[in-house]
């Protein structure tokens, strides 16, 4: 059975098909420079108070230690460590911005930091990573923010799309904010690394 060349999976087999031998000099700089902005400013925000809170409610679940918290001297479960990480990230939001605007950074970099942590993974793995999670984040931006390009998205309605996203971050958020109690500001990039 012959596979249909949709947008989606040709954005898959793109990405898939992505390594660092094939990111040209200036991709790897740009996103090298994002990595080095995007951890700076997680350390910097990773006491304030809603990532503290945050900190303490994954350092008390579960006993899977596979990465860091930033700034802590402690590990999580990888997934903890991303969600966590990635409100660092954008709490103070100081973050890296991109054209057009997204948060791009703090969704993709920590969860490319737990899973490196947690594999063993190298630098150029994680250089790769980041930029295939950039490149990810700005295509659907692209494809679903332009009004011309509406009808040639990912085969979903806008309307299912935003109604399957705006459901799971209401959900993610009903449960920290429940278990944390402090404003989804600082979560809804933490969010957005959920669903990666």
């Amino acid at each position: 059975m012959t596979q249909t060349a949709t947008p989606t999976r040709q954005l898959c087999e793109c990405i898939a098909a992505t390594t660092y031998d094939a990111l040209d000099r200036e991709t790897i700089a740009k996103v090298t420079e994002a990595i080095v902005d995007g951890v700076a400013v997680g350390i910097a925000g990773c006491r304030q108070k809603p990532v503290s809170i945050l900190a303490d409610y994954a350092s008390s679940v579960g006993n899977t230690r596979e990465a860091s918290l930033w700034g802590r001297g402690i590990k999580v479960s990888a997934a903890s460590a991303a969600l966590v990480n990635a409100a660092a990230t954008h709490v103070l939001d100081y973050e890296p911005m991109s054209s057009p605007s997204t948060h791009a950074v703090s969704p993709v970099l920590p969860v490319a930091f737990a899973l490196a942590e947690t594999h063993g993974l190298t630098g150029r793995e994680v250089v790769t990573a980041c930029a295939k999670g950039f490149e990810i984040q700005h295509r659907l931006l692209y494809a679903t923010a332009e009004p011309v390009r509406r009808e040639r998205r990912f085969h979903w309605p806008l309307e299912h799309l935003l109604t399957l996203v705006a459901d799971l971050g209401n959900q993610v958020r009903a449960f920290l904010l429940d278990a944390t109690d402090f404003a989804a500001k600082q979560l809804h990039c933490a969010t957005q690394t959920l669903s990666l």
